[in-house]
């Protein structure tokens, strides 16, 4: 069964670049079920005290490479 749009959501650039919805949107699918289309990430293992500043660069960027190729960063 095909489903037509019912409302034209307006995204708009916030701060920082970031793209937003004006108001509160509720995702379902055809059959009335929340939509579970989220795919849930691996927890990454935490920093400790301890790290020095090459380890942490290193751990940022391999997480911003998983948030690209997920497609929730530009």
């Amino acid at each position: 069964m095909p489903i037509t749009p019912t409302k034209t959501l307006i995204v708009t650039i916030g701060e920082e670049g970031v793209p937003v919805i004006g108001e509160p949107v509720r995702l379902i699918n055809p059959d009335g079920t929340p939509f579970g289309g989220v795919r849930k990430q691996a927890a990454e293992a935490p920093l400790d005290a301890a790290s020095e500043l090459p380890a942490v660069t290193a751990k940022v960027n391999a997480i911003l490479a998983k948030l690209k190729t997920s497609g929730l960063l530009a």
